[in-house]
């Protein structure tokens, strides 16, 4: 199973999403200072204005701590990356934050192979009481890569006609895991050329 690294470069158009509509002037500033920072790679300023008093003071917890998070995958701080993920787990979050920042974070999990924090992750998601289509897709991809369950294996084939190519691209990997546990290597490896072929198109 790759890992869904191209989870973590979505996440950060999800966690734009999620922010509070009404920004007052200097809130909308900081935001946007530490996402710009993050998305052009300069960590130096990130960490500079993450730890700025007036940032901590205008920009909420969960949002410092979801850029902290990814901003520590992207430098391979996995240690900082899991305080930051404990901090967020603490938090008493909206169902749009439960399922942006922990729908990105299991997929990371499940890429380390962390079962503790993928059940975590599978966990608040599944106390998720709205985003219903977002909560059943990413309650999937814990019972197929964790669980090994297969018995999705057709709503997962029949959804692939009419899904964006980046959720297309996880059911490509799911897919493939599904037939290594049935022993169907050439449909498995099939997946993993499709799945390569659109991560291609989608860098």
């Amino acid at each position: 199973m790759k890992p869904y690294y191209y989870i973590i470069i979505f996440v950060l158009f999800l966690i734009y999403l999620g922010f509070e509509i009404y920004f007052k002037q200097r809130t909308q500033k900081n935001t946007i200072r530490l996402i710009d920072s993050l998305k052009n790679g300069d960590f130096k300023t990130f960490n500079s204005l993450i730890d700025d008093p007036q940032v901590k003071k205008t920009v909420s917890a969960y949002n410092r701590l979801s850029l902290t998070f990814n901003a520590a995958i992207a430098q391979n701080m996995l240690a900082k990356a899991d305080e930051a993920f404990d901090e967020v787990a603490n938090l008493n979050l909206t169902s749009e934050q439960k399922i942006g920042f922990f729908g990105n974070a299991l997929n990371y999990y499940i890429g380390l192979k962390n079962k503790e924090k993928a059940k975590i992750c599978y966990e608040k998601i599944k106390s998720v009481k709205r985003n219903a289509t977002q909560k059943e897709y990413l309650m999937t991809i814990y019972e197929v890569m964790v669980e090994n369950q297969t018995t999705k294996k057709s709503i997962i084939e029949q959804r692939l006609n009419h899904e964006p190519d980046e959720q297309k691209l996880a059911d490509y990997y799911l897919l493939e895991h599904i037939y290594q546990l049935e022993n169907n290597h050439e449909r498995a490896k099939e997946c993993e050329r499709l799945a390569e072929k659109l991560a291609s198109q989608l860098q």
